[in-house]
């Protein structure tokens, strides 16, 4: 007859020992065992008859009693209590707690508190979403949020550990799920909001799923179950019915694009995915769990674009999602090696959740570094667009003047020959660009000659005009500092004007004329980088624009919700914030001493960490492909050799 033999487990039950007890037994020799198969321990009965002390074995002479009752009282829960190890250093103390008595938490809180921390760590970094929610005024709540997803992941775990070693705690996790299903639910509100489809499904799928999980205690793989095959027919079927959603990412615009008109297939899709999730999940959890490992490919793939698109926080919750996906077919291999091992759980966690905090490090270092160059960049830029705005000043002005020191030109305007002065002028400025008008003046402020060539019924008088007088007098020659009123123009313009004197230099006149500002635009323009999203733009002495890439906002004064203005206000030179396209920017700013003009000059965040320029996918997937690595070598890794 063959002999019966044990588990580590039953024999620990048989003998009233824990399981590490019976461990260490067993690696000192006291316990003999056998093995059965590949790495699976085995204690024959003879072994245990053998090691449990015999029920008539003499007492010791210094024992007053004999003790009745069951040879060892097993404790209520594994290894020493905490009031056996008391004596010990508190390092050795923790040490001997996590070893011993330490609670497991569930997988599916493991995924919870792992997405939940790197999310929110993640959402200090620059993410593309953050101006979604400053277009929707809704920049007060992204703080909060991410904290509260960090200490509410930490605390669930803790809360699974603590809870069966201490009973005041005993519920203390729902709480923890609670906020944080709480916490997901208002970000998927907000995203709402903000027009932001996929946010909304990824992060309201998943405050769904944690409340399922919570109230139901459905199985870990049940829950990620739902929540996987949940978002793939959410995020399908968004594509199919919010096609112009601007919230949908641009992944989402493209695939509808090149399907649309066979829309139709995205429904036989859903249907499949749908099908092979009940049909695994009836047929057999083996191939529903491989089912899982397929989307947690394919997640990947997604969370590579997000990551493209500097959507990091939501590249870094699909990542960690998609990862959970790819362990599922070996979590049974991971849970039978726990009774052996009880801190093996938190060690696999515990580098998985420091190899993507280095990854959000990195990140960030990067985006530093990038954020310097751009703004060292930019404050170049700034100052020789200030540079370039004075050297058009000062030609404007010496092209007036040279018309007007020109002896015959002055005699003409003596003389009131109009069709002299205009053929000076076509002559002068046919081919001048910078000017959308000309205009001769006598002394008295009546207009003897405009060009281009205007109806000589109208009347008009520069002499109410405040520039007139100061010209008129030859006190100075004149560059608007602000937007001013022009004769020959229907809206406020720069006005350019310069006095004409005979060569005595006595004043006899003026030329005054509009300047064109489409032609500054373009010199500015040359100077920045389209394809990165960088624009200039030009504010006069009172902080209204003269010149912006949004030409309704023309002639009006910089919003003070705009970065610009706080930058104007406190004349600095680098600022970062939110422009009047509320998109998270850096601004650099150069005033023209001559004419009080500030130039400015912005390119958004998005741009400049621009993940093609820096490589930063190719780094996040080598530090994913590393968490995956260092995950299934603890699950995979067979039981402990040196037992035997």
């Amino acid at each position: 007859m063959k002999e019966k033999i044990y588990t580590v487990k039953e024999a620990a039950k048989l003998l009233g020992y824990s399981t590490n007890t019976v461990y260490s037994y067993l690696k000192s020799g006291e316990l003999k065992s056998v093995r059965v198969g590949k790495g699976k321990i085995r204690i024959p009965a003879i072994e245990i008859e053998r090691f449990a002390p015999s029920p008539n074995e003499d007492v010791a002479e210094e024992t007053p009693e004999v003790v009745v009752g069951p040879l060892v009282l097993a404790p209520p829960r594994p290894g020493r209590s905490l009031a056996d190890i008391s004596s010990e250093s508190p390092w050795h103390i923790i040490k001997l707690w996590l070893e011993e008595r330490v609670g497991l938490p569930k997988l599916f809180d493991w995924l919870v508190a792992l997405a939940s921390i790197v999310l929110g760590m993640s959402m200090f970094l620059y993410n593309r979403q953050l101006d979604l929610f400053i277009a929707g005024n809704l920049t007060d709540w992204f703080l909060p949020i991410r904290l509260t997803l960090i200490i509410a992941g930490f605390g669930l775990i803790l809360a699974d550990m603590i809870q069966e070693e201490f009973s005041v705690y005993k519920h203390i996790n729902n709480i923890f799920r609670t906020i944080l299903v709480i916490v997901y639910f208002v970000l998927a509100y907000l995203q709402m909001k903000t027009g932001d489809m996929d946010g909304l499904i990824i992060n309201g799928l998943f405050g769904v799923t944690i409340l399922i999980e919570a109230v139901f205690g459905v199985l870990s793989s049940t829950a990620y179950m739902f929540y996987i095959s949940s978002l793939v027919v959410g995020i399908l079927l968004a594509f199919r019915y919010f096609p112009s959603t601007t919230g949908l990412s641009s992944i989402s615009a493209v695939v509808y694009r090149y399907i649309d008109g066979y829309s139709w297939i995205l429904l036989v899709f859903v249907i499949s995915v749908i099908f092979s999730v009940v049909w695994g999940y009836f047929t057999g959890r083996k191939i529903l769990k491989i089912i899982l490992c397929l989307c947690g490919v394919s997640l990947i793939a997604l969370s590579a674009h997000y990551a493209s698109e500097s959507y990091w926080a939501r590249s870094f919750f699909v990542l960690i999602t998609a990862m959970i996906g790819m362990l599922l077919p070996f979590w049974e291999r991971f849970k039978n090696r726990i009774d052996s091992d009880r801190t093996l759980v938190f060690k696999m966690f515990g580098s998985i959740l420091m190899t993507f905090s280095m990854a959000v490090v990195l990140i960030g270092v990067v985006q530093s570094i990038l954020t310097n160059e751009a703004m060292v960049s930019l404050s170049d830029k700034a100052d020789y667009g200030k540079l370039l705005v004075d050297n058009a000043v000062d030609s404007s002005l010496s092209a007036l003047e040279g018309l007007s020191e020109n002896s015959l030109f002055r005699e003409a305007l003596k003389k009131n020959r109009r069709a002299d002065l205009e053929s000076f002028m076509k002559a002068s400025f046919k081919n001048n660009l910078e000017f959308s008008s000309v205009a001769v003046v006598n002394i008295g402020g009546s207009p003897v000659a405009v060009y281009p060539f205007m109806d000589e019924s109208i009347e008009v008088d520069f002499r109410g005009l405040s520039y007139f007088g100061d010209v008129a007098r030859g006190e100075l020659r004149h560059f608007s500092s602000r937007a001013e009123e022009y004769p020959y123009s229907d809206e406020e313009t720069v006005v350019v004007g310069v006095p004409v004197r005979e060569s005595n230099g006595d004043v006899i006149g003026a030329v005054f004329a509009a300047y064109n500002m489409n032609v500054l635009a373009d010199r500015l323009q040359e100077m920045a980088d389209d394809l990165q999203g960088q624009y200039f733009g030009v504010l006069d002495v009172d902080g209204r624009w003269l010149m912006n890439k949004n030409e309704s906002l023309l002639g009006s004064k910089v919003a003070e919700t705009d970065t610009t203005y706080l930058a104007w206000l406190g004349s600095k030179r680098l600022i970062l914030g939110y422009n009047g396209f509320g998109r998270y920017s850096i601004v650099a700013l150069s005033q023209s001493k001559n004419i009080g003009w500030t130039i400015t000059i912005a390119q958004p965040m998005y741009a400049i960490l621009d993940v093609s320029k820096s490589g930063l996918v190719m780094v996040m997937f080598m530090l994913f492909v590393t968490a995956l690595v260092v995950a299934y070598s603890y699950v995979s890794t067979n039981e402990k050799e040196e037992l035997l």
